[in-house]
């Protein structure tokens, strides 16, 4: 795999694991269940971390495919900019409910709930049309709006990605019923997967031909499940580079196709020249912010005495 897409996925899957757990507490606060004081604990520190590495991957990802941008950016404007909108009333109402005392407390953090739900039905309808190629004519640079968010593919996507990330919620937070959301997980998986063959059988084909990270990806679901039931150190942990793994495998399943098959990646990357310095400046902007989230985090919830 070429290294500059390996850079692009490696800095998508970190923000996509972030959101995904964020959308499974989002659930979570909206039905009312789950540990909302600790869940909220953890979205205080790290809401902005998510925010910065959406932004690092959308700057990467403009630098590594240039002229990808002609297609994407005009196509799926529209969604992107609605998600945005979205994505503000999130970061707004998140503040107001962690900081307001008052009885509105909890309507706050239910419109944020709302408004990070929203932010991803709408980003995994543009992540599903990319993957998929449904709702979008490559021609023209231009979306179908009902198909993309109707189309089959993206629905089952849909319920997969929030069946996993309630289930991520459950093992990271020690929720009640964790054995009905680990179930409810493992339906996840496996209905991504048949969407996968029915759908997208070269990309179903391509996680045989990743045996390593296939295997890494079992291995560690096995050990999500063990830590969950017997609670230890890494019992947070683990949920986290479980998901990292899944969104690389999957990324490098479909490598280097976009939209179906109907394009390759690669033909769409920078030149050599200009690669070489995204690839300096990737490396040294990624590990300043691995660096500076892994120090976030241990003052956050370490040194302050709030790790879960």
């Amino acid at each position: 795999m070429n290294i500059l897409y390996e850079f692009n996925i490696s800095i998508f899957a970190v923000f996509f694991t972030l959101f995904a757990v964020e959308v499974g507490i989002a659930f979570q606060i909206l039905l009312g269940r789950g540990k909302t004081a600790e869940m909220i604990r953890y979205i205080t520190p790290i809401w902005e971390i998510t925010g910065t590495f959406a932004v690092f991957f959308v700057m990467n990802f403009i630098a590594t495919f240039p002229s990808a941008i002609s297609i994407i950016g005009t196509a799926y404007v529209a969604p992107l900019l609605i998600a945005a909108l979205f994505f503000i009333f999130r970061n707004a109402f998140l503040a107001y409910g962690i900081y307001y005392k008052g009885s509105s407390n909890r309507s706050y953090l239910r419109v944020y709930g709302l408004a990070t739900v929203i932010t991803g039905f709408l980003v995994i309808g543009v992540l599903s049309s990319a993957i998929s190629g449904f709702g979008i004519s490559i021609e023209t640079a231009s979306i179908n709006m009902p198909i993309l968010f109707t189309n089959p593919f993206f629905l089952i996507m849909l319920v997969s990605i929030i069946l996993i990330s309630l289930m991520l919620s459950s093992a990271i937070f020690d929720m009640n019923k964790k054995p009905l959301y680990f179930l409810a997980g493992i339906v996840g998986i496996l209905i991504a997967l048949l969407d996968l063959y029915y759908y997208l059988n070269y990309a179903f084909v391509g996680l045989l031909h990743n045996i390593t990270l296939l295997l890494l990806a079992i291995i560690f679901l096995a050990a999500m499940i063990v830590t969950a039931v017997k609670r230890n150190a890494v019992s947070v942990v683990v949920p986290f580079v479980w998901m990292f793994l899944v969104i690389v495998l999957f990324s490098s399943a479909a490598y280097p196709y976009w939209f179906g098959k109907e394009i390759n990646a690669t033909s769409y990357l920078s030149s050599t020249a200009t690669g070489t310095y995204v690839s300096y400046i990737t490396i040294i902007g990624g590990l300043l912010l691995t660096l500076s989230l892994i120090y976030f985090v241990y003052i956050a919830y370490f040194k302050s005495k709030k790790a879960y």
